[in-house]
């Protein structure tokens, strides 16, 4: 952690982000467990780099091509930013939809993203389900919530696994639930251990 905090301290000083208010995000990994104290070089050797963010070398700053870019395990801002965008909406439960809902809210306040290297973010490593079935109700409620709050939908990955498997009719306007995902589907979209990412 004090590499990142003498990045950050670093950026500051030579005027590349000195000054201005924004959200920041850097690489995120996922791997194994380790036992006992924290090794940041394993970290860094079993950890493998998400495939949908891009790799960033170590002392790069990198504007951020979308807010929708925002992922909620990983991000840094100033609290007069967090203030500025209103926070985070807590009517959002379960899985799905609050940092969607948090990056538009950044948008809106004109709060700049970057990407900044070095600044890395472990991810504990979780079985993965394709689809999402184990968080149907929470995926479905915070999309609905979403939409009446942006006029758009978010989480349309996991929306169209869910239509295309019969669960929910889905259109420009509304989610219909047609039925509840079975215990047997949810069991098999259980991933291997070995999947890192859905």
């Amino acid at each position: 952690m004090r590499a990142v905090a003498d990045l950050g301290r670093a950026l500051c000083r030579d005027g590349r982000l000195a000054g201005r208010h924004s959200a920041r995000r850097g690489a995120v990994s996922s791997g194994g467990a380790i036992d006992g104290a924290i090794d940041v070089v394993a970290l860094d050797r079993i950890g493998v780099r998400h495939p949908a963010k891009p790799p960033i070398a170590i002392d790069e700053i990198r504007p951020t091509p979308s807010h929708g870019e925002l992922w909620g395990l990983s991000f840094a801002l100033s609290a007069s930013d967090w203030a500025r965008a209103g926070g985070m909406d807590e009517r959002y439960v379960g899985y799905g939809g609050e940092e969607t809902d948090f990056a538009a809210r950044l948008e809106r306040a004109g709060v700049p993203m970057w990407w900044i290297g070095g600044a890395r973010a472990y991810h504990q490593h979780h079985v993965v389900h394709t689809p999402a079935y184990q968080h149907f109700d929470a995926i479905v409620r915070n999309a609905r919530l979403f939409r009446a709050t942006w006029g758009r939908w978010c989480m349309d990955y996991w929306l169209r696994q869910f239509a295309e498997r019969g669960l929910i009719a889905w259109d420009a306007d509304t989610i219909t639930v047609l039925r509840q995902p079975t215990e047997a589907e949810v069991a098999a979209s259980r991933m291997p251990p070995e999947t890192l990412f859905s």
